[in-house]
């Protein structure tokens, strides 16, 4: 170091870089060389960059996470509490807000109960995949009654029911017209 003149020896070579990385992680190297200096010794450096894999890929742990939850038929007619459902909602936003993972919604619910599902699924781009499912039960709806059944009678001896005495007989759960939840008619 610090000779000048014909002791000097100084220069300038590029490296050749080997990339060899999967899914993320592996090392990229750096070589240089060159076949000999003026002096015929060989010149040789290595430097290798080791790539740590990511961390794991995962749901943000902020996102509250609300599943198997029953949802009952309310008075509003309703087959699901708006509690629920909102707090579902805002769960289900966020997730979509903070990631684009793909979303699939299962239906499997009528009016006599089931389950609504949801699957959220990524693949990052190291290959690496996750899934988050959500399940929310939903519960039959209440069950219908007969309304102001006729009552019982005792007939005096002689007597027969009238001729055509078939009164229609009405029923409803009590969810309000044209609700989802809704069961009503008459027999």
């Amino acid at each position: 170091m610090g000779l000048t003149g014909t002791c000097q020896i100084i220069g300038q070579i590029m490296p050749v870089q080997t990339v060899d990385t999967v899914n993320c992680e592996g090392t990229v190297t750096f070589t240089w060389c060159k076949s000999n200096d003026r002096c015929g010794r060989p010149l040789y450096h290595q430097q290798v960059w080791t790539i740590q894999p990511p961390a794991d890929i995962m749901f943000p742990q902020n996102v509250p996470r609300y599943s198997n939850h029953k949802l009952f038929p309310d008075s509003s007619g309703w087959c699901f509490t708006l509690g629920y459902l909102q707090q579902w909602r805002a769960s289900r936003s966020l997730l979509d807000y903070w990631f684009s993972y793909s979303t699939t919604r299962t239906d499997s619910y009528d009016k006599c109960g089931g389950q609504l599902e949801y699957l959220w699924e990524k693949t990052d781009s190291c290959g690496r995949y996750i899934s988050y499912s959500q399940v929310l039960f939903v519960n039959p709806a209440p069950e219908a009654v007969w309304i102001d059944p006729p009552q019982d009678e005792t007939l005096p001896c002689g007597q027969t029911v009238p001729a055509g005495y078939s009164p229609p007989l009405f029923y409803s759960n009590g969810a309000p017209t044209g609700s989802f939840c809704e069961i009503s008619g008459s027999k």
